[in-house]
């Protein structure tokens, strides 16, 4: 009995890598996403946490303590001596408060992946109780209603502390707070069932008739919501839709009601801050014209539930951020994050009373640069690393190095840890870990002289661990409910190493190779992929299906290869099917960056600003292009095309999104940044989709006569390679 206790107390590394933690800054700092976690609110005020959910310092033994599992397994051994099944779990609830006093104890301490640990163990726990609590509450045991009212009290009380620490905490701690409201939404969803609760709460009912109203949501995905028996389900539901960019997350948390009814200032407070994210999001996305307002109106007062038209569907969501602007209160947010809002929406903020920030322009002051051009790669790292600190996406390396004696026994544990870890999910967890510690690895590596071939192979095996925990995803055959939380995890950490290599914070290889790089950048891209696709989300997102339209329009891509990517029936299928367009330069890769969607979600300040300095970075490719192109006489005509692209990319950039150092290390872009910026003084418009004379669903008509014939041309050419390679 004793051997079995052990066997079920929960296991704690002696030494855990750093943790698979959702990340940060702008691209995010401090938060995470889906559901109520905050990713998407760097620096954004924090709610205030009432005194009865602060967290306690915890007292005694902690994790990272030898004697840490024996108190672990003092703990089982009480509730096996405990025989009241109601009782047991009231006691259950005590070891998970516990739980959390440690993971605020352990964070506070700069510890994070101790912490990590006992958020596991506070997850495990508390899941245990809500599947307990809902069994004993419908055999209806003596006491279980009792039993129903404090879980429900523990869990919002809990759930309020890890909402707002999350915004308090270093990045390098999502995961711990991730776990922790994940089982609380748990605990809640479970106790709203047993009470008799609607699935769908009558203010978030409300929200889903105006979104659908708003042509947001669809009519089927409202009737497929009102059909789902629960309140867990419904939640799964609309995490789906919030990370495909479907639904706002600043609606999902009307789903706790606990939280309304027991802290209404707190609820409002972080309604607050999911709305602000919220407009975050929509910074890159193209206003519409006053015409495709017009559309949009006459497409809204027309009878039924009929279909918004195409040209008009990338535009929806900007009714909704209009009314956000003048809803929103502003009274808890610095000026500086007023006056951003107010850029892109200064109609809207004059109207709202809170507002107290001053609408700005985008016109910074360009600074003439004496450096001289260079060519990069769109894929390989700067130069020299960016200005911007890579601490909130990676942490630091402090163990023994490659090519060390030390490194070999590293090795020789972390193969016996996996080899003696049988559950599943566990198992993936430490792979998660491993790929991080490989990255980190490369990271110390890069920084020392003399180490550049251990670098390269640092970055090679950080690309394999990837590759492995990516297939280990794709295979797992635990729960479903597991690999739900073990997507989000991979999700999180390769959203956060994305931004890692495509803001350069790692040099480029002595070799002169971008091949090593741009394998490990892809890795990240094709981790999200899975996790995608692991999730159930559409293969193709809906801001770049929308897109594919203007860029058939546009004669970019061809209506084949828009059907091969429409009927794609996975992101890693369509990931693999742009990279080959990219290849032929065909491909903006800006919109391909729309692929990476939980990204904007989860940072979208780095979302938007990676995909505006991609925009540049094809700019750049398209000038070099149009030189070439101008020097040979018979080609010149097919420069025009070139330079209608060109215009329309300088039609859409926005610089406002990006600052000089976001660029440092590459003078060549902050050159052509400056120049865009120097005569951008406005929002760009949704007219640079197409260019001035475009007439929304008439596809290359509009176009002058000459640059028609050079289009069609194209087209020929490139239809005939698409049907030999096919």
């Amino acid at each position: 009995m004793l051997l079995a206790l052990l066997l079920a107390a929960p296991s704690v590394s002696a030494s855990p890598p750093t943790s698979y933690y959702d990340w940060g800054p702008y691209y995010n700092v401090k938060e995470e996403v889906l559901g109520v976690t905050f990713s998407s609110s760097e620096e954004l005020p924090a709610p205030d946490i009432p005194k009865d959910a602060m967290p306690s310092q915890a007292q005694g033994i902690l994790p990272g303590s030898p004697l840490y599992t024996l108190e672990i397994f003092t703990e089982n051994i009480q509730l096996a001596l405990t025989f009241n099944p109601v009782q047991k779990e009231f006691q259950r609830l005590a070891f998970a408060s516990e739980r959390l006093s440690e993971v605020k104890t352990l964070i506070d301490q700069g510890k994070p992946d101790l912490a990590n640990n006992a958020a596991s163990i506070y997850k495990n726990t508390m899941d245990t109780v809500s599947q307990n609590t809902q069994s004993l509450s419908s055999k209806n045991v003596q006491g279980s209603a009792d039993l129903v009212a404090k879980v429900e009290e523990t869990a919002t009380t809990h759930a309020v502390a890890a909402q707002s620490l999350t915004l308090t905490s270093s990045p390098n701690t999502s995961s711990s707070w991730t776990k922790i409201i994940d089982a609380t939404e748990k605990a809640m969803d479970i106790t709203a069932d047993v009470l008799g609760q609607p699935a769908i709460p009558e203010n978030l009912s409300v929200s889903i008739q105006e979104l659908k109203k708003q042509g947001l949501i669809t009519p089927e995905e409202s009737d497929k919501l009102y059909a789902l028996p629960n309140r867990a389900d419904v939640r799964e539901e609309l995490d789906k839709l919030v990370t495909s960019g479907q639904f706002p997350a600043a609606e999902v948390i009307k789903l706790d009601q606990a939280v309304t009814t027991n802290y209404p200032e707190v609820y409002g407070q972080i309604q607050e801050v999911l709305r602000f994210a919220e407009l975050r999001t929509y910074q890159t996305l193209p206003p519409p014209s006053t015409e495709t307002l017009s559309e949009i109106t006459r497409w809204q007062n027309q009878p039924g539930d009929t279909p918004p038209p195409g040209e008009i569907r990338p535009y929806l969501y900007y009714a909704r951020a209009q009314e956000l602007a003048k809803e929103i209160d502003f009274s808890r947010f610095e000026t500086e994050q007023q006056s951003e809002v107010a850029r892109f929406y200064p109609e809207s903020v004059t109207q709202n009373p809170t507002f107290s920030g001053t609408p700005v322009v985008p016109s910074p002051s360009p600074t003439p640069s004496a450096e001289k051009d260079k060519t990069v790669s769109p894929l390989a790292p700067s130069p020299t690393p960016p200005s911007t600190s890579i601490t909130p996406y990676l942490a630091s390396y402090n163990g023994p190095l490659p090519g060390t004696f030390g490194y070999f026994f590293k090795n020789i544990g972390e193969q016996v840890t996996l080899a003696t870890t049988f559950n599943p999910a566990r198992r993936l967890e430490i792979e998660m870990n491993y790929a991080d510690e490989r990255l980190r690895e490369a990271r110390a590596l890069s920084q020392e002289d003399g180490k550049e071939k251990l670098y390269e192979e640092a970055l090679k095996k950080y690309q394999l661990s990837m590759k492995t925990v990516s297939d280990s995803i794709k295979d797992f055959s635990g729960s479903e409910e597991d690999k739900r939380d073990l997507a989000q995890a991979l999700e999180s950490e390769s959203a956060r190493h994305n931004v890692v290599f495509e803001k350069g914070f790692l040099p480029p290889p002595t070799s002169g190779d971008t091949k090593v790089y741009t394998a490990a950048l892809n890795a990240t891209e094709d981790a999200m992929d899975v996790t995608s696709d692991a999730l159930g989300r559409p293969a193709l997102p809906q801001a770049l299906a929308n897109r594919l339209q203007d860029m058939k329009a546009q004669g970019i891509i061809l209506q084949e290869e828009v059907s091969d990517l429409t009927n794609a029936s996975s992101r890693e299928e369509i990931r693999d099917k742009i990279r080959d367009l990219i290849k032929l330069g065909t491909f903006p890769p800006a919109d391909a960056k729309k692929l990476d969607e939980a990204q904007g979600l989860i940072a979208p300040s780095d979302f938007n600003q990676l995909t505006e300095i991609r925009k540049i970075e094809e700019l750049q490719r398209l000038r070099a292009v149009q030189a070439e192109f101008a020097q040979i006489a018979t080609l010149r005509e097919t420069n025009a095309i070139y330079e209608q692209r060109v215009q329309n990319l300088l039609n859409t950039i926005d610089p406002g999104l990006i600052k000089p150092e976001d660029l440092a290390g590459r003078q060549e872009l902050i050159k052509t940044y400056q120049e865009i910026a120097a005569n951008a003084p406005k929002r760009p418009i949704n007219a640079g989709q197409f260019g001035p004379d475009a007439i929304p669903g008439e596809v290359l008509r509009n176009a002058p006569s000459s640059n028609r014939r050079i289009f069609q041309a194209i087209r020929r050419l490139r239809l005939g390679r698409y049907r030999e390679k096919n």
